[in-house]
């Protein structure tokens, strides 16, 4: 009991301390500071000097309370936010979009899994794990925010933009690893915002280039779109995104995007679901909401329709301005107005920007990096991935005349390397053969490859599955891939690795023989947990 008064008093105090200083940074700010601090800008860092000082510029000139930055060069980014809170009178907000870690945006970094994979685990604590240490290398960049975890339910094969960023189609299990990821984030120290809201999993469509439509009724809503957003998981995140989504049932306004909707954003998340935390737009300048209305009005309409912050606006300078129109003209009152700066400070608090931060140290950094310092763990997670379809005793164990063949268009050098030591020999179709092994690897630089394979391979398949008996595959890759290989009674077993990755590809005889057994579920499997 006395443990718990303590840690009780400790709460109360650093609670008290917050709002003090919220209101105090409240009370001496200016309407123009107020309306900046609403704004997070996006930064590529690959982008040109002159736009990069250009975009410096405009943050101190607006007040802009956050940075998004976006894909370029980690020793850029470091520049450029030592740069930005060396210039800023209040500290401003940083946050990547870094899902599968900060390779998602540094090309030239070691990748962590993408949610799909760790999605297959029955254990969460290893995506808790994977948070964790996500967060700690963006601690180290200087950001406090990370646009993660997913929580779409993605239930569309052909969803161009989901897909492998998804934890996978069960709802239950979304939620629990979206839920374990953001515990992992908040160890290391970095807020966590759960995506897109109220959700992008079943859409043949991409919001970046138009406006997806999701049809379906209330009942089916709940079930599965808005199942992770649950109490187990707002509880735990400090951030959620809404998505630029045409969901008629719950924006009562067909072809209104979700984000500018008042009845998605405030009646529904805010109200109904009880969040509390910050509510974040998707990128304004996606065409799932930029081409509804002009800039300034996206702002605004945005605002009144419950968000607290603005990211990536097409035209920050039209935004601004619409914004303190808005105020000046009563469209937006002043309680509104204070609602969402004062929870952007009070997480600004709980970040350490209080104070003005200290200069990172790029060389350490960079050092660190380039490191590779998570490719142990990583490899621990590649083992553990691997999953069967649906389990059979029917390993290739024991076989000796065993004829192999890759489909698809990601490297097989390493595959081709295992299986050769292994005894496999390349297949010869007429041949005879005891087994025969059919790969498919997808390049998986980046998660929205398709997995499609052209029709003169799955014809190609469909000859060896009628032709051989005891065939084994190998999908190194989306486990979607499995609905192109035809009936699973053809098959003895079918596997998914789900990377195209040298580790990964070293594992195939270790899978078909029976030395790793992962008693794993394949994410994409509808169930019945609810």
């Amino acid at each position: 009991m006395r443990y718990i008064l303590f840690y009780l008093a400790l709460f109360i105090s650093f609670y008290s301390q917050a709002q003090s200083w919220v209101d105090k940074t409240y009370q001496h700010m200016s309407l123009e500071e107020k309306v900046g601090q609403l704004f997070m800008v996006g930064i590529t860092t690959s982008d040109p000097p002159e736009m990069l000082n250009r975009q410096l510029s405009d943050i101190q000139k607006f007040n802009v309370g956050g940075v998004a930055f976006l894909a370029g060069m980690p020793e850029v980014q470091i520049d450029l936010t030592n740069r930005i809170q060396s210039n800023a009178s209040l500290g401003v907000l940083i946050a990547m979009d870094a899902e599968w870690g900060v390779a998602m945006r540094f090309k030239t970094l070691e990748p962590f899994p993408w949610a799909m994979a760790m999605g297959s685990l029955q254990d969460t604590q290893w995506t808790r794990e994977l948070g964790n240490r996500i967060g700690q290398d963006l601690r180290r960049m200087g950001v406090h925010m990370n646009f993660a975890p997913v929580a779409d339910i993605n239930v569309h094969p052909l969803n161009p933009i989901i897909g492998n960023r998804s934890f996978g189609s069960s709802p239950q299990r979304v939620m629990e690893h979206a839920k374990a990821y953001a515990q992992g984030l908040s160890d290391s120290g970095v807020l966590s915002c759960a995506k897109h809201f109220p959700g992008h999993g079943d859409t043949a469509q991409d919001s970046h280039k138009t406006l997806p439509q999701v049809v379906h009724q209330r009942k089916r809503l709940n079930q599965v779109e808005l199942f992770p957003y649950q109490a187990t998981l707002l509880d735990q995140v400090d951030a959620v995104m809404v998505a630029h989504l045409d969901v008629p049932e719950l924006t009562h306004q067909p072809g209104q995007p979700s984000s500018l909707s008042k009845a998605v954003v405030t009646d529904l998340l805010i109200d109904e679901l009880s969040f509390n935390g910050l509510v974040i737009t998707d990128a304004l300048n996606m065409k799932g909401v930029s081409q509804s209305m002009d800039p300034g009005q996206v702002a605004v309409e945005a605002f009144l329709a419950g968000n607290d912050i603005l990211l990536i606006p097409v035209d920050l300078a039209a935004g601004v301005q619409s914004m303190m129109r808005a105020i000046s003209t009563g469209k937006i009152s002043e309680a509104r107005l204070a609602h969402s700066v004062k929870k952007i400070l009070t997480y600004k608090y709980q970040v350490g920007l209080a104070e003005k931060p200290g200069l990172i140290h790029k060389a350490e950094v960079m050092s660190y990096l380039a490191s590779n310092p998570h490719s142990d763990w990583i490899e621990q997670v590649y083992t553990r991935i691997p999953t069967q379809e649906k389990a059979t005793d029917k390993s290739i164990a024991n076989t000796q005349n065993i004829g192999y063949i890759t489909f698809g268009a990601g490297d097989t050098t390493q595959y081709q390397e295992v299986m050769n030591q292994w005894g496999a020999k390349p297949l010869i179709y007429g041949n005879e053969y005891e087994a025969v092994v059919v790969s498919i690897h997808v390049p998986d630089s980046s998660p929205y490859t398709s997995y499609r394979l052209s029709a003169e391979s799955l014809e190609q398949i469909a000859r060896i599955t009628s032709r051989y008996k005891n065939n084994y595959a190998l999908v190194f890759g989306s486990p979607y891939a499995l609905t192109q290989l035809g009936d699973p009674a053809l098959w003895s077993q079918r596997w998914v690795m789900y990377l195209n990755k040298p580790k990964l590809q070293s594992l195939g005889p270790d899978v078909l023989s029976g030395k790793l057994i992962n008693n794993n579920r394949l994410p994409t499997q509808k169930t019945t947990e609810r």
